[in-house]
């Protein structure tokens, strides 16, 4: 039993002795390359902390020309439309955005809310910090084109309502002015029947035909109400109508203006992947590698004698 023991002592010996820079060896070239492999997945974090914009926007803000509002910014109907879109508004907006494009391509971007901390990981502080600015412009460039086809979908809502009003007056009106001209039709029947051609001042009677007015009165009232300009001098609001709609036609959305966030804080910070723990266990990894090594072989020269 005992030269059994001294046996293996001196096979451990002689293992260790003739291989113990084999292990070493092992050891330092393991411990280098995980080194080298921690320092060259440091990351770098770049972090943006957002909150909503502090500026109130007019809805005329979100137009090329304020001077083509005019008319419609007095229609409390039309500024109704808009009551929602606050700074609140624009700000769901973004994060709606941002949680439909995380994966955009541009490096490891994540965000967190509440509060609303975006993030970018990168190799360098630079390339960190330039796929946050990249990921940024097109998230905000995405909430402008939504707040375009919204402020879009809206102007067509407002112009379709105000087209039918139109259609509506109009229908109204010239049902209103062919009765007007019938009965200034059969007005000009009586007057001729009576005989009088200029107006009769003193008349005090009652009659729904006012034949009273003269042939040559009412003639002049027919070709009135009969000419192109006799909605719009009897029926004022047909002309409004068509301006509000000329100018809906006409209007431009611009957002390059209207910002939506703002940015309180930015931070970079240094991140190792690997903690000091885990360079200690990798380092204790390698030396009980090139030990378990160094005894294999030793072992099995031992057999082959």
């Amino acid at each position: 039993m005992l030269s059994q023991e001294k046996e293996i002592g001196n096979i451990l010996k002689r293992g260790l002795s003739s291989r113990v820079i084999i292990g070493v060896s092992l050891f330092i070239f393991l411990f280098i390359y995980v080194v080298k492999n921690i320092q060259s997945n440091n990351l770098w974090q770049t972090r943006l902390n957002i909150i909503p914009n502090t500026v109130s926007y007019k809805i005329s803000d979100f137009f090329h020309s304020e001077d083509n509002y005019k008319l419609l910014s007095s229609n409390e109907s039309y500024k109704d439309l808009f009551n929602d879109m606050d700074n609140n508004y624009l700000y769901r907006l973004f994060v709606s955005e941002l949680e439909k494009n995380i994966n955009s391509g541009y490096g490891s971007i994540n965000f967190t809310t509440k509060p609303l901390t975006l993030m970018s990981n990168a190799v360098s502080k630079n390339k960190s910090q330039e796929n946050l600015d990249q990921y940024l412009l097109m998230i905000k460039d995405k909430v402008k084109n939504t707040i375009d086809k919204d402020i879009e979908n809206r102007n067509e809502v407002f112009l379709k309502k105000i087209n039918n009003n139109l259609k509506n007056i109009k229908y109204k009106s010239n049902i209103e002015l062919s009765k007007k001209i019938f009965e200034l039709n059969s007005a000009i029947e009586i007057a001729k029947s009576l005989k009088i051609e200029d107006p009769v001042y003193n008349f005090n009677g009652e009659s729904i035909f006012p034949f009273y007015l003269g042939v040559k009165v009412l003639s002049e009232k027919i070709k009135i109400l009969k000419s192109e300009s006799a909605l719009n001098i009897y029926y004022p609001q047909i002309k409004q109508y068509e301006k509000m709609i000329s100018e809906l036609n006409k209007m431009k959305i611009n957002t390059s203006n209207v910002d939506f966030i703002k940015i309180i804080n930015v931070d970079f910070l240094y991140k190792p992947r690997f903690s000091f723990f885990s360079i200690l266990m990798y380092s204790l990894f390698g030396l009980l590698f090139g030990f378990c090594v160094n005894l294999i072989y030793s072992l099995k020269k031992n057999d082959h004698k």
